[in-house]
């Protein structure tokens, strides 16, 4: 072990050295006619009756369910009664945790109606599906493992590019983050808000990128690689105001949006997803400071 190095720094490192390992395996298997034509061959997008209105409907839930949530189960606070946590800048209180969850599952439950009623075959034409649960799983981890590198260093270049050209420039941290950093918040909160984080986000994120946006853009501009870029594109603005992450989190988007397009998995893109919130959650666990 180098001196002065973590376990967690060590672990670090082997992970971004086995995903460079894995890069390394995947480019140069692609400089192969055969395989590249393997890969690139994507295939065609489920037969839907999506709208625009569906979009515009789900974006509705997704923005509005908490806050709805929040006004419903939080009693106004008398004055002067704020929680530490309530006080600490992006922390987020408990009633906060809890609507956050009560909206992410009132997003998935939109959600699951839209796709049943717009897919012909329902969701298991969809691609939200149980079978093949133990491949899926396998190529989730190995998809992460392969963008795990490319996503770290992106959020390092991006973060100095910011530091350098805006010296004022302060780091905004994700709410959840905080939230399972501060020491203000119960062990019940943390559980919820790491749930959300790894089961719930991922379902509901993906469920509304890949599983509508990408569809509708694929059918609507004749072309499955537009879709893949465009719902990309909006994944990593949707992530907006944390602009270190937001040209990471397009990266990570245009391989959740094509391993969609080449398995037509929901499954697949969902496990994927859990897994890129899962390391940040255990690091946290095990006592990284992000």
């Amino acid at each position: 072990m180098p001196d002065g190095w973590t376990h967690l720094e060590i672990a670090e490192v082997a992970l971004l050295s086995l995903g460079g390992g894995v890069l390394f395996v995947f480019l140069a298997r692609f400089a192969s006619p055969a395989f590249r034509a393997w890969a690139l061959a994507l295939r065609p997008v489920a037969d839907h009756r999506l709208e625009l209105l569906d979009v515009l409907v789900a974006l509705c839930v997704i923005w509005l369910a908490a806050p709805l949530w929040l006004a419903l189960i939080a009693a106004p606070a008398a004055p002067g009664s704020e929680s530490a946590a309530t006080q600490a800048p992006h922390v987020a209180s408990m009633p906060q945790i809890v609507s956050m969850v009560l909206g992410q599952l009132t997003t998935i439950a939109v959600l699951v109606v839209l796709g049943r009623s717009r897919f012909s075959g329902g969701i298991r034409a969809w691609g939200l599906t149980a079978a093949h649960a133990l491949r899926r799983a396998g190529q989730a981890l190995l998809a992460y493992v392969g963008v795990w590198p490319v996503c770290f260093l992106t959020v390092y270049a991006a973060d100095a590019l910011l530091r350098w050209k805006f010296p004022s420039y302060h780091l905004r941290e994700h709410t959840t983050i905080l939230t399972l950093q501060s020491d203000a918040t119960p062990s019940l909160g943390k559980l919820l808000d790491a749930a959300g984080a790894v089961i719930l986000a991922p379902l509901a994120e993906e469920l509304f990128f890949r599983g509508l946006l990408q569809p509708l853009l694929a059918r609507r501009l004749k072309s499955a690689w537009a879709g893949i870029l465009l719902t990309a594109m909006f994944f990593g603005i949707f992530h907006y105001p944390l602009l270190h992450v937001i040209v990471a989190l397009t990266i990570l988007g245009v391989l959740l949006s094509y391993l969609y397009a080449r398995t037509r998995s929901l499954t697949l893109v969902v496990l994927v997803h859990a897994l890129f919130n899962a390391k940040t959650v255990l690091w946290i666990a095990l006592g990284a400071r992000m």
